[in-house]
């Protein structure tokens, strides 16, 4: 028996060797190809050829940001307040420990809410599994589950009106929601929370969890609307296709470009300060180098991580070429961080792995420690509130006191210094007890 099992644990190494030189030749010869294409821009002036008198064109990536410089930045450092990657692995190794009967009480009174993100419906027909993994998790815990019945290749815009609707017909105004979305549907969960127009919905949100969101734009779709011929053969074919099978629409890879995103948070930049200072949002980004060796004996978990690990790998070469490095395969790592919420970077994992078994993450563990995430920046969150109110407590005493002459005639002013002093602890009684900050449950 223990011969047996050698035997395959060497043959499962080799297999994992031949597995990985593959995609070392893969990267050798993009490599050899990207330096082939920085070489042509040292040739001397007299190498090369004289352009006719027109003007030239843009270069594929001008809507796009300049690269994020090779040092990480200062947001991504482990001092940064916002990043609770060392909390999420500690939680994420015994997420049981910190499950605490309370905090299983209070998931018990939320309502889980997912948003799948673009070809969602594409990718469960034919490969697996989407968030359905998250859904069963948070089941087990008692919540209540609800997918959101969304286009999964429609604009972020006509999708959020469509989540907004659904969740006020499922949901009741005294609900408590927390919203776990993926990919392009973090940009329509971002969206209802932002609109004005959803804002009796959006009060009942209360924690938002993104997952590999497209915040700042994939450099993707930048390439394949950059080009008016490849922007409309896409639109004639492959966006047409979209329409007619999935009800999507034309232009959704627009919405998922740097300009768009640009635009949308220069346009709604103070909206969504305001979201970040109600809604406790926990944004998890990852990045990849290769794809993982899938386990040979679970047959469809290899399939499918091959499948996509392969289809996946040629996009996170294209980024790195363009300076877009690190990144997921899909979003570079930049991009997948909402600017001032807190976030979490887990290496090594590639868009699909964090809403399908591929056998990278225990899902299980995996949401409930976004869920112990979330409650704890809830608890943050509430208690910023309450030294808000308590600051803004303080300087109306202070200007009650200032009104009655330091205190005023007969003890009056001291009276009424007391009164506002007990009116702000039962403030901030109510903002950190459970459930405080959205009005109870």
């Amino acid at each position: 028996m223990e011969l047996s099992d050698g035997l395959k644990r060497t043959a499962d190494s080799k297999a994992e060797e031949r597995w990985h030189s593959t995609y070392n030749i893969i990267d050798s010869l993009a490599r050899c190809a990207s330096l082939g294409a920085q070489a042509s821009k040292w040739l001397p002036p007299a190498c090369t050829l004289a352009s006719p008198a027109k003007p030239p064109l843009a270069p594929t990536d001008a809507a796009l940001p300049p690269p994020s410089p090779a040092p990480a930045p200062a947001a991504l450092h482990p001092t940064d307040p916002r990043n609770k990657t060392e909390r999420f692995r500690l939680v994420l190794q015994q997420p049981a420990a910190f499950m605490t009967p309370e905090l299983r009480d209070q998931l018990r009174q939320r309502v889980l809410v997912i948003v799948r993100g673009y070809l969602s419906s594409l990718y469960r027909a034919c490969l697996g599994a989407y968030l359905d993994h998250q859904a069963a998790a948070a089941q087990a815990l008692g919540m209540r589950v609800l997918v959101g019945n969304i286009c999964c290749c429609s604009t972020s815009a006509r999708n959020s009106a469509s989540l907004a609707a659904q969740i006020a017909a499922h949901t009741a105004p005294h609900d408590r929601v927390i919203i776990l979305a993926h990919s392009h549907g973090t940009l329509a969960a971002l969206d209802l929370l932002c609109n004005p127009a959803h804002a009796a919905v959006s009060q009942r949100v209360e924690c938002f969890l993104p997952l590999n969101g497209v915040f700042g734009g994939t450099p993707m779709a930048d390439l394949c609307t950059s080009s008016s011929l490849v922007s409309a053969v896409l639109e004639a074919t492959w966006g047409r296709l979209l329409a007619v099978v999935g009800g999507g629409e034309a232009g959704v890879l627009r919405d998922m470009t740097a300009a768009a995103r640009r635009a949308y948070h220069a346009q709604h930049g103070d909206r969504i300060a305001a979201v970040l200072r109600r809604v406790a949002v926990v944004a998890l980004a990852s990045h990849y180098r290769w794809p993982r060796w899938p386990p040979p004996r679970l047959l469809r978990v290899a399939a499918v991580e091959a499948a996509v690990g392969v289809a996946l790998l040629p996009q996170r070469m294209v980024m790195d070429a363009m300076g877009w490095a690190p990144n997921d395969g899909c979003v570079p790592l930049a991009s997948q961080l909402l600017p001032g919420a807190a976030y979490v970077v887990c290496e090594g994992l590639h868009h699909v792995h964090t809403v399908d078994d591929l056998g990278a993450l225990d899902l299980r563990a995996f949401t409930h420690t976004l869920l112990v995430l979330a409650s704890e920046a809830r608890l943050a969150l509430m208690k910023e509130q309450g030294e808000e109110v308590q600051g803004q407590a303080e300087r109306e005493r202070e200007e009650k006191e200032a009104e009655g002459g330091g205190g005023g005639k007969g003890g009056g002013g001291g009276g009424g210094a007391a009164a506002v002093h007990r009116h702000e602890e039962e403030v901030a009684r109510r903002l950190l007890a459970p459930g405080g900050a959205g009005g109870g449950d």
